[in-house]
């Protein structure tokens, strides 16, 4: 979970229009020899705004039953300037049912006395699974940090 709070210095409506244009923000920006580039899908309403992230170049689809990897917040403008605040969560259904998995299998294990390792290994399975998914995290906060430079620069 990463915490985003970027305060832009244009409006609301160019804000938008450029963090939805992936080629404006990502110009000139080498992502690494695999060929795997990051495109983010903007949906904004009123006041809130959702920004999903998927690898483009890869040989898997990305996991959407899970909700995959997104950034959830709002985005407000005040005196000139545009707020964008939020979160970046990844996959909040699944980690929600394994945190409480873990939290019974923990209270079972001190009821009937005996330790195990299986919790430890179950969350080193759960890294494993999602590391391409928690590097997205990564890859969206950048994403809007470049947004950010890149319209400080052209006005």
């Amino acid at each position: 979970m990463k915490f985003v709070n970027i305060e832009f210095d244009s409006s609301k409506e160019n804000v938008l229009s450029f963090i939805s244009d992936n080629d404006r923000v990502n110009n000139n920006v080498r992502f690494g020899d695999d060929g795997v580039v990051p495109m983010m899908k903007v949906k904004s309403a009123e006041k809130s705004i959702k920004i999903t992230c998927e690898l483009i170049g890869k040989n898997r689809k990305d996991n959407g039953f899970l909700v995959g990897t997104y950034f959830k917040g709002r985005i407000v403008e005040k005196s000139e300037k545009t707020y964008l605040k939020g979160v970046i969560l990844t996959a909040p259904v699944y980690h929600a049912i394994l945190m409480l998995l873990i939290a019974v299998f923990i209270v079972q294990c001190f009821k009937l006395g005996g330790l195990s390792v299986v919790p430890l290994f179950i969350v080193l399975f759960d890294v494993f699974l999602f590391k391409d998914e928690f590097k997205k995290q990564g890859i969206i906060k950048r994403y809007l940090l470049r947004a950010k430079r890149r319209i400080d620069n052209k006005e």
